[in-house]
């Protein structure tokens, strides 16, 4: 009996998963697995909720640049903060 590597679920059962998690966390984590991970994340349709209120400026500049300025029109209920210029 061949057993099941997590490579062999369905797209549909990662979206499903990723609703539940954070959505960064799972970018940072998934892509740099295996090819299709991040061909999961480039190609999604799927919003992303944005909650950047206390990560630090070198984290928030590797977001923008890889997941904000690429998906502008995927981002929904960005919740921002500014700790840089208080």
């Amino acid at each position: 009996m061949e057993k099941t590597k997590i490579e062999d679920l369905a797209n549909e059962i990662f979206y499903e998963i990723f609703e539940y998690l954070n959505y960064f966390q799972s970018y940072e984590i998934f892509t740099n697995l295996k090819q299709r991970f991040r061909n999961f994340f480039a190609n999604s349709t799927s919003p992303v909720k944005l909650n950047l209120r206390s990560v630090s400026r070198s984290i928030f500049t590797f977001y923008y640049r890889n997941i904000i300025v690429p998906n502008p029109h995927r981002i929904q209920s960005p919740h921002l903060s500014n700790p840089f210029f208080t």
